[in-house]
């Protein structure tokens, strides 16, 4: 039988894996065989020991270039996914980001 320390630092691994992974909680979890809800269980007991890293006001931002204008694509860390126009006004978009 495993031990409940064991446990905990095997889903505190996973949640850290997630975290760095650029696929929705969903997806992540269909991959490696985990139960949403467990996740998220293990996701809350993982934010509330401190593991979370404290945001800075920066964060990384990866560009990829699809050959035309699209438009803005952001996901968010919780798994949102934020698409909106090349048109919109950068108040606008401010207020978007702020949201989530």
């Amino acid at each position: 039988m495993r031990s409940k320390e064991l446990r905990r630092q095997e889903m505190f691994a996973l949640i850290e894996q997630s975290q760095s992974s650029r696929k929705t909680n969903k997806e992540f979890c269909r991959e490696h065989g985990i139960n949403l809800a467990v996740f998220y269980y293990w996701q809350k007991r993982y934010r509330q020991e401190g593991n979370q890293q404290k945001p800075s006001g920066f964060m990384e931002v990866s560009v990829e270039e699809t050959g035309a204008s699209s438009g803005i694509s952001i996901e968010y860390p919780n798994g949102v996914r934020l698409h909106v126009s090349p048109e919109i006004s950068l108040t606008t978009l401010q207020r978007l980001i702020t949201l989530v």
